[in-house]
């Protein structure tokens, strides 16, 4: 013990700039410790709150439509637990009490349900083939609700479809930003004058599937005008955290070996 004080006496500068750097190595551990836990428990919240992962998204190289006949290749890979196809247009009406005529649709297929399990404020989704879901705040400022009857044109090309259901608003998102009013697939293909064309195709994969090999497998099989890509938002803020952890830890294990090197010598 006598020792060891008397050597800090002696050095005291040094004696300081260890404890310090003991004391700011052990607080970039315990940081990193800290901020993992809590981006764990953001991820789940995001996940909870976004609905269900999607992995791999298909589009055309060129953006355009493409045949929806490909997704009987992508189901009958045993990886593949939903594939939904849908396509997205703009449609006019001009009966609606809203600032624009145009209308942002998506047409998706019956596994849109299984994939998103959308929430609405009233309603049902989609029950027939001549319904259309709005967004609550498209449908407030328009004056519609459930049962209610909405025209929309596209070129030469009419439907009127039956209210079903109002889409409850995403938590955080302001009203002035509206989700796209979704319609069966069948009416988007009528009104885009498309039929049996798509524009993207979303998939979630099974549990403990391999994302990537996935990718290039059915990348393989659908050739070269079609893309599979990662799905957008896989490297988002999540991510961000988890890097920042994984940076402070790494400084913290430097901090203290170089502390430990100044205590040997």
């Amino acid at each position: 013990m006598y020792l060891t004080l008397r050597n800090l006496r002696a050095h005291p500068l040094r004696s300081i700039l260890t404890a310090l750097a003991i004391t700011l190595g052990v607080a970039m551990v315990l940081a990193a410790a800290i901020i993992g836990q809590a981006a764990n428990e953001r991820a789940q919240q995001a996940s909870s709150e976004s609905g269900p992962r999607i992995d791999l998204e298909v589009v055309s190289r060129d953006n355009a439509p493409f045949s929806a006949d490909v997704l009987s290749a992508i189901r009958a890979n045993d990886k593949v637990e939903i594939a939904s196809a849908s396509l997205s247009l703009s449609a006019q009406t001009s009966d609606l009490q809203l600032p624009t005529s145009n209308l942002q649709l998506l047409g998706v297929d019956s596994s849109y349900a299984d994939l998103y399990k959308p929430e609405l404020t009233d309603g049902a989704f989609l029950p027939d083939d001549i319904s259309i879901v709005l967004p609550a705040s498209v449908a407030i400022r328009a004056g519609l609700h459930t049962g209610d009857e909405i025209t929309l044109q596209s070129g030469n090309r009419t439907v009127t479809l039956t209210v079903s259901g109002r889409l409850k608003q995403p938590s955080g998102q302001p009203v002035t930003q509206s989700l796209s009013s979704i319609v069966p697939l069948g009416i988007a293909q009528q009104l885009a004058s498309a039929p049996g064309q798509v524009d993207r195709i979303e998939i979630k994969l099974r549990a403990g599937a391999d994302v990537e090999r996935v990718r290039a497998e059915l990348a393989q099989i659908l050739g070269a005008d079609l893309a599979v890509v990662r799905a957008a938002g896989q490297n988002g803020p999540a991510f961000n955290t988890l890097m920042a952890q994984v940076m402070l830890a790494m400084v913290g294990l430097i901090i203290l070996f170089a502390a430990a090197f100044v205590i040997m010598n």
